[in-house]
């Protein structure tokens, strides 16, 4: 073996050792850090030190496998957490460096970033007093965008047999880049083109939730009663990691003044979900179901994330959802349906419900609606996804990849990306496709020709690895 051979040899194992030692690093910094974020905000201490315990002793013993990527490593930690305390919306993503997105978003929410300590104190962040200034300013700007009512929208039409039907696919407002917010639409408005409808379906299967304020304002268009009580959250405040004497803060979630049931008076309300509709999507199912009698609710038993969370919490190494609210009706012996969800009216599959609620609402509209065409709003007709031929080659991609699920159902390759909806993959070149989650998806072949791993890009500006089980 000559030299240049050896010294080959020598290179390629000292970046591979250099490369497992400073993943090895990362996954310790992220096991304490994440230590330190559930003891001192998850909504449990109790159940937060099971949780933080289980993944500290696992770790340490070398209960999670070292082979994994740190894309997997998280997934793997986040399962763990989510099999003890059933909560859905404990999610963490491991960064591969301070990409742009992560440095900015440290800048703009200051409040969810440690200090030179590593402690998270209210008011008490290393951040300059310009950058301060501008974060407030900029702040106050989103929060006067997000008093406006605008959701992002699916279809938006009005049924033969005048059946209204309107999709929503978020309640989280107004984005903080005004750019994204062009094609936004207010609810009065598509409640308006539904008014003189005889049914209204609400397709909520794609909605994982949002804010909890505009869930009650969407709520307010189809009761009666105004200033109406829907839950309850508590929030037991912490400033160190261990209990502390202070009462918990608790506060009432009311539908707003303003009475806006004129839009759906008289009208008979379905609801149509699915297991991936979850969080605010669900508060939304459960408060149109306990104000108004005409609402019935078909699909699957939602996801059960009653818990409320304050944003992502954000770190150099990861960034972690944490449920800090306890949610509950207490008109209902304290109901919730964490962790349970929400069981419909009318239990069939999510691909059914549709037709379900349709045929529904048409033996109750009966034959003599004069409406026969379909009517958009404003014009916004459906873009139609492609049906595209699966070749051969291309079953190489179904399969399990840890938090993603490749399958196959219509001639079409599905992906499922955790606890999210369901989404067409649409093929943009060999072995590249891409979706409306994600800007892009690349399946990687090993020397063998065969798919190995499957790579995300993510709308933030970095990328998962998932290899193939």
């Amino acid at each position: 073996m000559n030299l240049f051979r050896i010294l080959t040899l020598a290179l390629t194992f000292y970046y591979c050792y250099q490369a497992k030692a400073q993943t090895d690093s990362t996954k310790h910094k992220i096991i304490e850090g994440l230590k330190y974020d559930f003891l001192y905000s998850y909504v449990s201490y109790d159940k937060a030190k099971e949780m933080v315990d289980f993944i500290n002793q696992k770790h340490q013993s070398g209960g999670y496998d070292t082979t994994l990527n740190i894309d997997e490593f998280t997934y793997e930690v986040t399962m763990d957490l989510r099999k003890i305390s059933h909560d859905g919306h404990i999610n963490i993503i491991a960064f591969h460096k301070e990409t742009d997105s992560v440095r900015e978003s440290i800048h703009k929410y200051p409040e969810y970033v440690r200090n030179k300590n590593g402690k998270v104190k209210a008011g008490s962040y290393v951040i300059t007093k310009l950058k301060r200034v501008k974060y407030k300013r900029d702040y106050k700007r989103y929060l006067k965008r997000c008093k406006t009512d605008k959701f992002t929208y699916g279809p938006i039409k009005i049924l033969p047999g005048n059946i209204g039907y309107l999709e929503i696919n978020d309640f989280t407002s107004e984005s903080y880049d005004k750019k994204l917010n062009k094609d936004r639409i207010s609810l009065r408005s598509v409640m308006s083109f539904l008014k003189n409808t005889n049914s209204i379906i609400i397709d909520l299967r794609k909605n994982t939730g949002g804010m909890e304020y505009l869930a009650s304002y969407f709520s307010s268009f189809f009761t009666s009663q105004t200033k109406a009580y829907i839950i309850t959250s508590e929030r037991n405040l912490r400033y160190d990691t261990i209990p502390s004497d202070w009462k918990p803060t608790v506060n009432d979630l009311y539908t707003p003044k303003q009475n806006n049931f004129k839009f759906a008076k008289g009208k008979s309300i379905y609801i149509l979900t699915s297991n991936a509709t979850f969080s605010a999507a669900e508060l939304t199912c459960y408060a149109l179901k306990k104000l108004n009698s005409n609402v019935r609710i078909i699909g699957e038993q939602t996801g059960g994330g009653a818990n409320g969370h304050g944003g992502y919490q954000i770190t150099k190494y990861y960034s972690c959802t944490i449920p800090i609210d306890k949610v509950f009706d207490k008109d209902n012996n304290n109901y919730t349906w964490e962790a349970k969800g929400i069981t419909p009216d009318v239990l069939v599959d999510a691909d059914n419900a549709f037709d379900e609620a349709y045929h529904s609402a048409l033996k109750r509209t009966g034959k003599n609606s004069q409406q026969n065409k379909t009517k958009y709003y404003k014009g916004r007709t459906e873009t139609q996804i492609p049906v595209y031929e699966i070749i051969s080659n291309s079953r190489d991609y179904i399969g399990n990849y840890r938090r993603v699920k490749i399958l196959e159902k219509g001639n079409q390759l599905i992906l499922i990306y955790d606890n999210f909806p369901k989404e067409v993959l649409l093929p943009k070149g060999n072995d590249n496709f891409a979706c409306n989650r994600f800007k892009y998806i690349t399946f990687i072949r090993n020397n063998n020709n065969q798919v190995s791993s499957i790579r995300i890009g993510t709308n933030e500006k970095y990328t998962e690895t998932y290899r193939k089980q």
